[in-house]
């Protein structure tokens, strides 16, 4: 289906937005050199993710509900996809960490607690993250799967409902109540990116859609509401460092926009497949690859910077570094979810399905 396969871009976009975010933010911090101004907001990336992890969970989840053991299967499907590839990444960052001599990440509750997707003050500064900074993202994920799953179990009617409840409940309640710091973190409003992508699920589910006009008048007004946040001023780091409005709201929700833009409008693309459409498709399946493994990319690449800028100059050493880390990372990440990802899924779950999922 053509719209569902729109997601597939979506997911490329998100991954590589994050990815250049960090990537020119790293040379900005490293040569001096700002080759895009405000390029942190591509970090927004991360509210993309979520939306489409909202709308992917409620569509992928349809054929599980009633069935006995939904939960169950459904969180093992998640497992699956998202624990082996971060496990591994992990591993290698803490490997890293040792060479260069910073034993103090050798902390074995906050090792177990990374691995396990639990918020918890490490030695970085960087309030609840876990040792691989970027997977604090996924500690909402997994926060989210889990909820989701215990839906599926206690009730036979569609999960997206109940989770939206929660999670809006979960906000509210943080809103005016002290929690301990864990619940409060899991709490924050950054959930409603999840919200936004379960609505647009249901939308998509009813058999609702726009017309063309309305739906790229959403996807415009989503890229207006972006620029006009970053035009404003907004950045979010993460997610218990203070920001001049809810991310939600800045950052969240022209993202859900653009989302439903795309999956509520019919598709004018043809169904034949064309050699774009099959790279972005797969790049969209590497989106996770991109996303973890190119902070690793980053710090591998970061001697070479000086070369590059003492031979072509700060802009032209600068874009050739760019284009170099970019390069590698989508290469090593194709590798990555062809070689190990899908086949890892396979081999725990029997499933040949499960990796666009």
């Amino acid at each position: 289906m053509a719209r569902l396969t729109a997601i597939q871009a979506l997911r490329a976009f998100a991954a590589i937005a994050v990815l250049l975010a960090h990537a020119i933010g790293d040379i900005t911090a490293r040569a001096g050199i700002e080759l895009v101004p405000r390029i942190a907001a591509g970090a927004a990336g991360v509210d993309l993710f979520f939306v489409i992890s909202g709308f992917i969970m409620v569509y992928s989840s349809q054929q599980l509900v009633g069935r006995p053991g939904a939960g169950r299967m459904f969180l093992a499907r998640r497992l699956a996809r998202i624990v082996p590839l971060y496990w591994l990444v992990t591993l290698v960052y803490l490997l890293m960490q040792m060479a260069q001599g910073k034993w103090q990440v050798l902390q074995p509750d906050w090792i177990l607690a990374s691995l396990l997707f639990l918020p918890f003050p490490g030695v970085t500064g960087a309030g609840l993250s876990p040792i691989y900074g970027i997977g604090w993202t996924l500690n909402f994920e997994m926060m989210f799967y889990l909820v989701f799953a215990i839906a599926l179990s206690s009730c036979r009617l569609g999960p997206g409902r109940i989770v939206a409840i929660v999670l809006l409940v979960a906000v509210a309640i943080a809103g005016i109540v002290p929690l301990p710091p864990v619940l409060r973190y899991w709490s924050h409003e950054i959930v409603l990116d999840f919200v936004f992508g379960i609505a647009i699920a249901s939308a998509f589910l009813s058999g609702r859609h726009l017309p063309r006009a309305a739906g790229a008048a959403l996807v415009a007004a989503g890229a207006a509401g972006l620029a006009t946040s970053t035009a404003l001023g907004f950045m979010a780091g993460l997610p218990d460092q203070a920001t001049i409005a809810p991310r939600s709201l800045a950052w969240g929700l022209p993202m859900a926009l653009i989302v439903a833009g795309v999956v509520l409008t019919p598709s004018s693309v043809p169904n034949t497949p064309s050699a774009v459409g099959h790279a972005v498709s797969r790049l969209g399946d590497a989106s996770y690859s991109i996303y973890l493994l190119h902070p690793l990319v980053i710090v591998a690449m970061r001697p070479a910077l000086p070369a590059a800028v003492a031979a072509l100059g700060p802009v032209a050493g600068a874009l050739l570094h760019l284009a170099l880390v970019l390069a590698l990372v989508l290469a090593a990440s194709l590798a990555s979810f062809a070689a190990f990802e899908r086949p890892m899924a396979t081999l725990l779950l029997g499933r040949r399905d499960e990796s666009r999922s």
